[in-house]
């Protein structure tokens, strides 16, 4: 097959792969079936709940330090340092468990379009609980880009960009009111 060649077409074909996975999910249980291995039967569920996370879960990730630098809260009761330190450790191993069973292939770049495409997994999972009985129709991406026009492309990454927007904002905010002690505004601004 020919790959998607603009935002848009990536935008539809990651849509209609995450409607029909996650329709599985929602609506054809994988467990009923007895030809299928425990291991399939996992995989099915496996690609579904990855949908869900990197829809409805990642984008609160994104979230949270902004809300810390806005209001001057911290979700964990625990020194800075301590923080710092057992949150690198649980990012270095879950940094690890996603690269060492793709090496030699670079784990971190599929991350990237999982986390880039929330809003589609959201518009996805709806489409699904929708369709129980009926499957959504399927539309077959263009051969060649549709080229669209600079504020048609803009409008597509308009959440991830109000994510970072809001981010900066949230760091100047928090550096000029000074809303969090030193410490956690370097913990949140970094990890922001």
């Amino acid at each position: 097959g020919t790959a998607p060649a603009d935002i848009h077409s990536v935008y539809k074909q990651r849509q209609q792969w995450a409607t029909d996975s996650l329709r599985l999910l929602f609506w054809d249980n994988p467990f009923k079936y007895a030809g299928l291995s425990l291991k399939q039967k996992l995989q099915y569920v496996q690609v579904g709940f990855v949908y869900l996370v990197s829809g409805f879960a990642m984008p609160i990730y994104f979230l949270i330090p902004s809300w810390s630098l806005l209001t001057g809260n911290f979700l964990a009761d625990a020194p800075v340092l301590d923080y710092a330190f057992y949150r690198g450790l649980y990012f270095l191993f879950t940094l690890l468990a996603l690269t060492i069973p793709e090496h030699p292939a670079d784990s971190r770049k599929p991350y990237k379009i999982w986390a880039g495409l929330f809003p589609i997994f959201v518009k996805a999972t709806i489409t699904a609980l929708r369709c129980k009985s009926q499957k959504p129709r399927y539309v077959v991406n263009g051969k060649l880009p549709d080229n669209p026009r600079l504020m048609q492309r803009l409008k597509a990454i308009v959440p991830q960009m109000s994510i970072i927007l809001l981010t900066i904002v949230s760091i100047v905010y928090s550096l000029e009111l000074k809303t969090l002690p030193m410490g956690l505004f370097l913990v949140n601004a970094i990890w922001g």
